[in-house]
């Protein structure tokens, strides 16, 4: 399962009013071109459960990139991360069409970038890889 893109897909859903969103997952060297979202996990656990679930727990961060202002309207860029924040805490509280859960939300404004990050539960059934698996093993006997 693709946590990160459905994260990218719940985002987009989010602001339909900004169509032209560009949705990164890797730092890129050319940088980004505004507005965009950088999406990406920080640490990823597991806990196995019975019956060979798992409860996965990952540490998600999106950083929204506003369109750019001035540097006289440093306020402003500021007061658009914020509204983002606060968006993002209030509606986003589902992964997908209920994928997993959020939890943890929380977010800060460092030098006009938002950093907003969360936790990201689910439980799952890793598929088992059957070629490595004990196959039948026949013995002929002699007595």
């Amino acid at each position: 399962m693709d946590i990160i893109a459905e994260v990218i897909n719940t985002i987009a859903k989010m602001f339909p009013e900004d169509s032209d969103l560009e949705f990164y997952r890797n730092n890129q060297e050319q940088g980004f071109s505004e507005p965009c979202f950088f999406v990406r996990s920080i640490r990823n656990a597991g806990k196995e459960q019975l019956f060979g679930y798992q409860m996965r727990e990952r540490l998600i961060a999106i950083r929204p990139f506003p369109k750019r202002f001035e540097e006289n309207e440093a306020d402003r860029a500021i007061e658009q991360c914020e509204v983002i924040g606060e968006r993002l805490m209030h509606e986003f509280r589902y992964v997908g069409d209920h994928v997993c859960k959020v939890f943890d939300p929380s977010y800060e404004v460092t030098d006009g970038v938002l950093d907003f990050r969360f936790y990201a539960k689910y439980r799952t059934l890793p598929t088992i890889n059957e070629s490595k698996t004990m196959q039948t093993l026949t013995k002929e006997v002699r007595l």
